[in-house]
């Protein structure tokens, strides 16, 4: 019973993630199970082996804390996914946000602005190499049986 309380949320959440990134297509009924398979299956093989190890009278604790597990991370990430997923189904303002930081990401990489950052951290970085060598020569030397 344990199992039905802890698994039965799980998959109805994670289908409401297949739900909402299927929701703009017009045969999104047939995508959902392609995508949620996936990850209803952990769901099912713990379930089963928790009724499984009972019906064998051994401890199921194991099974129901992984359970319980799944269960608080589609409870914490289902409403960003579902959110996130219906945003980009209704308007494509993602794909400009990432269009921007893709902008950001080639301007940085350029030669140009990539040897002015560069130039600016070298001495930090030989500082801190220079204090890492030192503290693990003493350690190494002095602190290692």
């Amino acid at each position: 019973m344990l199992t039905l309380l802890l698994g039965t949320p799980t998959l109805s959440l994670v289908s409401a993630i297949g739900a909402a990134l299927t929701v703009s297509l017009r045969r999104g009924g047939m995508l959902i199970p392609l995508l949620t398979l996936p990850l209803h299956i952990p769901v099912l093989i713990f379930a089963t082996a928790a009724v499984q190890a009972s019906l064998n009278g051994l401890a199921i604790e194991g099974y129901l804390a992984l359970l319980a597990a799944f269960l608080v991370l589609a409870l914490t990430l289902t409403p960003l996914a579902v959110a996130a997923a219906l945003r980009l189904a209704v308007g494509g303002w993602v794909l400009s946000f990432l269009n921007k930081w893709w902008q950001l990401f080639l301007q940085t990489v350029s030669p140009k602005y990539f040897y002015t950052i560069s130039g600016a951290f070298i001495p930090w970085l030989g500082v801190i190499a220079g204090l890492l060598i030192s503290v693990g020569t003493v350690w190494g030397l002095a602190f290692a049986p």
